[in-house]
């Protein structure tokens, strides 16, 4: 199965707001951070090397971009 970006992040609280509206939309997508990765978030802080891609099936990329961009994102 292809899979497409649909949406990137730097900023955790968007992330779960992305991954609940894709969710509550019944659209399947795969979630995957990027960069330094929790430990190290914790230990320096959200930097800019580092951040949360959501993922979605070819098929479903255009409803999931209408569901993003009815959402403000």
């Amino acid at each position: 199965m292809q899979t497409r970006l649909v949406y990137e992040t730097t900023e955790p609280f968007k992330g779960d707001m992305v991954e609940a509206l894709l969710k509550s939309a019944g659209i399947p997508y795969e979630r995957k951070s990027f960069g330094m990765g929790p430990a190290m978030t914790i230990v320096y802080g959200q930097g800019l090397s580092s951040g949360i891609r959501f993922f979605v099936p070819e098929d479903d990329f255009g409803r999931a971009r209408e569901c993003l961009e009815g959402a403000g994102f």
